[in-house]
């Protein structure tokens, strides 16, 4: 084993030896991170809420290609993939809002267990979000950004998991703690 990582380096397919530190790694891993909670939302859905096991497929698989745009490896299609996933992510928030209803006070997060991870990831997306800006700010350059649909489906996708986790407690008699 080569251990090349000991010293705080890594690879990036795009720009080759680079700190674990920079903006790109940074956001790679926001990604992953977030990739794993929407794992761990998964696997915690009560029977109530199978129908959500292919929606967060759906979502880890977009997560993988931002990641590889992220990286600087991703293809057209990928870019097709992402736009075309956030009007899925789109249908979703209207499907679970039209079940549970508008939001008329803040919520603290909590109550079922799947919930309480729909919130993580949510919060983990907001954060993977902003390390994608970092990559590059909107307004530096008018030309091509490589960047704007992965923000835009990381911005709905924050919405998604909060409904999501909504539905979670509604279907579960859990109710929402509200400020």
């Amino acid at each position: 084993m080569a251990h090349s990582g000991d010293g705080g380096k890594t690879s990036h397919p795009r720009t080759g030896r680079v700190s674990k530190a920079s903006a790109d790694i940074c956001a790679l891993g926001e990604i992953d991170e977030l990739n794993a909670f929407a794992g761990l939302f998964q696997a915690a859905l009560p029977k109530s809420c199978e129908g959500m096991k292919p929606v967060l497929l759906g979502i880890q698989q977009t997560l993988f290609k931002i990641g590889c745009v992220a990286a600087g490896t991703g293809s057209e299609a990928d870019a097709a993939a992402i736009e075309a996933a956030k009007a899925d992510l789109e249908r979703c928030i209207q499907a679970y809002r039209e079940e549970v209803g508008a939001m008329r006070h803040f919520i603290v997060p909590g109550g079922h267990a799947a919930a309480c991870a729909a919130h993580v990831a949510r919060t983990v997306c907001r954060r993977a979000e902003r390390a994608v800006v970092a990559l590059r700010e909107p307004s530096e350059d008018a030309g091509q950004d490589e960047f704007a649909g992965s923000r835009h489906y990381l911005n709905r996708l924050s919405d998604c998991l909060f409904e999501m986790a909504r539905v979670v407690n509604f279907r579960e008699k859990t109710p929402e703690r509200r400020l």
